[in-house]
Order: C-alpha cells, then structure tokens, then sequence
C-alpha cells in the first residue's frame, strides 16, 4: 500500500519502495530509526541538551556541508520563530529544507523552506529532530520526551537520543522524514525522495570531541555529564 502511494506522488518504483521501506507515512523518526537500526546507541539525558547538540549540527551544516537536503521536528510551533534566523542560513545553501511541527497547513517559505503540519494527535509532537543528509556532512540529532512531566520545567524534564553521523543511518532519518509530509501538495518532494532513495555516499572521517555540559548528570548517558560537540571534524 505504502509503495502504490509513494508511486501516485510520482515517486519512481525504487524510490517508493525504498521509502516504504523506511518506514510507513506518518511513523516518528525516532521510531523509524529503532526499527530499521536497531543496534543504535540510545541515550538518556536531561531535555536541556538536545538544543546543544543540534546547534553544533546546525553550526557545522552552515560552515561546511554543501547543498544538504535538511528537516527538522519541532515540539511547539512557537519554537520555530525562535529558530528562523538560523533555519533560514542554513536553508540558503540547502537542497531542501522542511519544518514539520504543528503548523495550521502546508507553505513554502522563501529560502526554500518547506512548513509542512504535523496532526495534533501525532506522536511526532513528542519529538525533537534535526536531518542534514549531505555527502560531506552527514549527521542528525532525535529525541522524545518522556511523558508525564508536563508540570515539570524544562531543565528538570527528561528524554531519549540519538545522535549518529554513520551516512546510511542518516539516509534512513530523512527517508522517515519523507514519510511525514503527506500534508505537503502532491509530487512537490517527489523529485527529493527519489535522490534520498539513492544509497548514501561514504563520509570522510570525523573526529568528534566532547565539551562540559555542566547540566547533565553523571550517570544517566555516556560521558559522564558531558555532551557531545560536532565542531571538530578532521581528516583522521
């Protein structure tokens, strides 16, 4: 069903069944990439950190990746005007750029970016994730929050991570991410979806080094209360 759905957006055969493949229309992208990569490192960290690691991804997206296909999950549409400024950098150099969060429907923004709504009943409002699918650069950060700390404050608040550069595991997350705009006009990704079913290409070497993240505490991840920055990517 999924791949007759993927080919009446315009997808070619390959392209749908690979993103049926990813997941189904509409499956979280933390979800997504448990299932299909379930060897995946998952970490449990305080909320605070996950702004830290997606701005040194966007960081490095904005200072080295060359013509990336972005996205990113937003909680709160509230959220995004705080982050327009740097979305719209990024998205200048950008492929494409999508926002999927709560947003009233489907526009494009000059830039381009893409604001694609999430239903209110989705699972994906419980998640946090930044996509930069690039040859040279790839890297992505997802997370969700634990229920039932609506009552606490955010530096209180606890959640689950991910953070891999591996090139396919990246291919994946912005497979699953495809997979989230069936509220976006008919074909308008169809082209993207169909280089996303491409295999990812190899990335050069990375060397990631870690930096004091005084908020997190010294048992919940690896690291012992130190988060990861990816401001340091040389050749090994």
């Amino acid at each position: 069903m999924e791949v007759l759905r993927g080919r009446d957006r315009g997808l070619s055969l390959p392209a749908a069944i690979a993103q049926a493949t990813a997941a189904a229309a509409g499956t979280p992208v933390f979800a997504g990439l448990r299932r299909r990569h379930p060897g995946l490192a998952i970490h449990v960290l305080p909320e605070p950190i996950l702004p830290a690691l997606t701005w040194a991804i966007e960081d490095e997206c904005c200072a080295k990746a060359q013509r990336p296909v972005l996205a990113g999950c937003v909680q709160n549409r509230r959220f995004c005007a705080a982050a327009s400024p740097r979305w719209a950098s990024m998205a200048r150099t950008a492929e494409q750029t999508r926002v999927f969060a709560g947003f009233p429907q489907a526009r494009q923004r000059p830039g381009p970016i893409a604001e694609v709504p999430i239903p209110e009943a989705s699972p994906v409002q419980r998640e946090w994730a930044l996509i930069c699918d690039a040859a040279d650069l790839p890297a992505c950060v997802v997370g969700w929050e634990y229920p039932g700390q609506d009552r606490k404050p955010g530096t209180h608040r606890t959640c689950e991570a991910l953070w891999p550069v591996d090139p396919a595991v990246v291919r994946s997350a912005a497979l699953v991410a495809a997979g989230l705009a069936e509220a976006a006009p008919p074909g308008q990704f169809a082209a993207l979806e169909q280089r996303l079913a491409e295999p990812a290409a190899p990335a050069p070497p990375i060397s990631v080094q870690p930096v004091a993240c005084p908020s997190a505490p010294p048992t919940t991840w690896p690291g012992s209360g130190r988060a990861v920055s990816l401001n340091d990517r040389s050749a090994a």
